[in-house]
């Protein structure tokens, strides 16, 4: 996870620095948020620190999967070469939005919530690993510049709506 961050820094100044940002730098800086939530949640001893952890984890997951779903895989789903890797991302998509419907009604106390979050953990990153890995690049050289950058400005704007209604 952590080599993985360190991979990313280009894109985090991109994010820090307020400069346009295509739709594969956008989602990899996503990526990058949930990843140091991740980080944080396992380190944490105190429960009510915990417990916020835990939200932000949940909506940031939910946000970002609703994003990707609703702008993104529509994108790559016109390109035919792309179609079976977004097909398999929805599934992953399926099943760990199930996993974190469940974490979100789970108590802090409950003695499952370690576990639980363990397996998100797994699913996420490996759900990660395949996009940035294989999708993203087929993707970079499927379209167009403007096209990436015309994404990234929707997949911004939406995340912002996103984050503005959990709040």
């Amino acid at each position: 996870m952590i080599t993985q961050m360190i991979s990313r820094i280009p894109v985090v100044y991109k994010y820090a620095t307020g400069k346009k940002m295509n739709c594969l730098d956008f989602l990899r800086a996503d990526h990058m948020r949930v990843e140091l939530l991740f980080v944080q949640s396992k380190v944490v001893k105190d429960k009510k620190i915990k417990e916020k952890l835990i939200k932000k984890i949940v909506q940031n997951l939910n946000s970002h999967a609703q994003i990707e779903e609703e702008i993104f895989y529509p994108a790559c789903e016109k390109i035919s070469q792309l179609k079976p890797m977004i097909l398999e991302a929805r599934e992953e998509h399926h099943q760990f939005k199930i996993l974190v419907d469940e974490l979100d009604k789970l108590s802090i106390d409950d003695e499952s919530l370690d576990a639980k979050l363990s397996v998100i953990i797994e699913d996420v990153m490996h759900h990660v690993r395949d996009e940035e890995n294989d999708l993203f690049p087929k993707v970079g050289k499927a379209m167009s510049q403007n096209k990436l950058e015309k994404l990234g400005q929707q997949l911004q704007t939406r995340k912002v709506k996103e984050i503005e209604k959990a709040a």
